[in-house]
């Protein structure tokens, strides 16, 4: 590896985590923003669909994450074999 393409990585990578540091950083900001002016009501209805929904989705995204990551995995191990 050349040094070009070393800094190249680390150059992505610091935009990676300076792009997930600010999303954290807004999602706070505004969460905080609408419990402290209360602006929220809870809906009881919602929170019950929410409950079956956010579980039921989060296993969804697993499986097919994993699902993504095997078929790439798969198809780098069959090209490094040719």
């Amino acid at each position: 590896m050349n040094d070009n393409n070393i800094s190249e990585q680390f150059r992505v990578t610091g935009i990676i985590y300076g792009s997930l540091i600010l999303g954290l950083i807004t999602f706070f900001v505004i969460a905080l923003f609408i419990v402290e002016n209360k602006k929220f009501e809870p809906i009881q209805s919602m929170d019950e669909i929410f409950k079956i929904l956010i579980p039921l989705a989060g296993f969804a995204i697993m499986f097919l994450a994993r699902g993504i990551y095997n078929k790439n995995v798969s198809s780098v191990i069959i090209t490094m074999t040719y």
